[in-house]
């Protein structure tokens, strides 16, 4: 009862809300955050982010709704997200990309200080679904090939270089497409291994995974060995060892396999 109550309240500020491009969250004084957008040219159809902290948990939960408005009437919902234990919501919109004549929702969320889910809400026969959820910290929308629908990409930031993972709209999703994409992680392994100095093996296991994304088999593999020669002669981490391992033991099977194309098996970073 106490989040149905919240979600009324929203619901009537929502209703006197002015809507405008900015998709900042708004935050009231009883502590509810909010972020509201209309739909590119439909006054009557929004989106709506809120988030409540919840002392029992303790922590945040936040749910995205899918709103119809009609002047002098309380707003319809067409659908809704189940409650999650994410906050600091953002609202954007994708017009490259329509489903069923409307935009794409992105809603991006914050699960915790260093991580953030993206959500790809889109109208399919008929009715509003979640088509994707993408795991990272920071999010680019980016066109990586002409004439063809832009691309999310996910990166994770890690201390010991970024393996950031790109994702293509098939039809009906974003898919996982880091394999057709060499000259992008090509670019950024030239500039990581020029630009940072290189002391620990999981710099090395990392740099090696843009490597084999590059299509640079030999050197990624050079640089998993010298990882794993590293942690042998420590001999105090033993699941680092079969980390390095796994990820020798894949790019062997990635050799084998390179004339096949897009969909092999990608070294998965950590």
């Amino acid at each position: 009862m106490r989040f149905g109550f919240s979600i009324l309240i929203f619901f009537m500020l929502s209703v006197s809300c002015v809507f405008t491009q900015e998709v900042k969250p708004t935050v009231h004084p009883n502590g509810e955050v909010e972020a509201i957008q209309h739909f590119p040219g439909r006054e009557d159809l929004g989106v709506l982010c809120w988030t409540v902290f919840d002392k029992d948990l303790p922590g945040y939960l936040s749910q995205i709704v899918i709103l119809m408005y009609q002047k002098g009437m309380t707003p319809q919902v067409l659908w809704q997200s189940s409650l999650d234990q994410t906050y600091d919501p953002e609202i954007r919109f994708l017009p490259e990309i329509k489903s069923e004549g409307l935009p794409l929702v992105l809603v991006k969320e914050q699960i915790g200080a260093a991580y953030a889910s993206m959500n790809v809400i889109a109208k399919v026969e008929g009715h509003f679904t979640q088509v994707s959820l993408i795991g990272g910290v920071e999010f680019e929308i980016l066109p990586l090939e002409q004439d063809k629908p832009p691309f999310i990409i996910a990166h994770h930031k890690s201390t010991y270089f970024d393996v950031p993972d790109i994702y293509r709209w098939n039809g009906s999703r974003f898919a996982l497409d880091n394999r057709a994409h060499p000259g992008f992680y090509r670019s950024l392994f030239e500039e990581d291994k020029n630009t940072q100095p290189i002391e620990l093996s999981l710099q090395l296991q990392n740099l090696a995974r843009i490597a084999d994304l590059a299509g640079e088999l030999g050197e990624a593999r050079m640089l998993l060995l010298k990882a794993l020669v590293m942690e042998e002669k420590k001999g105090d981490d033993q699941s680092m060892q079969r980390s390095l391992r796994s990820d020798l033991q894949k790019l062997e099977g990635e050799t084998s396999r390179q004339s096949n194309g897009p969909g092999s098996e990608t070294l998965k970073q950590h």
